[in-house]
């Protein structure tokens, strides 16, 4: 079975970034909602749902970015 990256990733990251997280078999699966600090989720961010050579992740845009290497 193959993987591919879902649809929301498209939208919010760059093919550059795509590709990288690719190569080291990371893709992007979907995407849930997280609270804030204070535990509210009306102050939340978005968090993605990664697939990381099997093991399933949740990390923000910036977290994402930072697995990729990208600056």
């Amino acid at each position: 079975m193959t993987t591919s990256h879902h649809h929301i990733s498209s939208k919010d990251f760059s093919k550059v970034t795509l590709r990288k997280l690719a190569k080291l078999n990371i893709y992007v699966i979907g995407s849930t909602w997280l609270p804030g600090n204070d535990g509210s989720y009306a102050n939340g961010m978005t968090g993605y749902e990664l697939d990381d050579n099997g093991c399933g992740k949740v990390r923000t845009f910036m977290g994402v970015l930072a697995m990729s290497g990208a600056k």
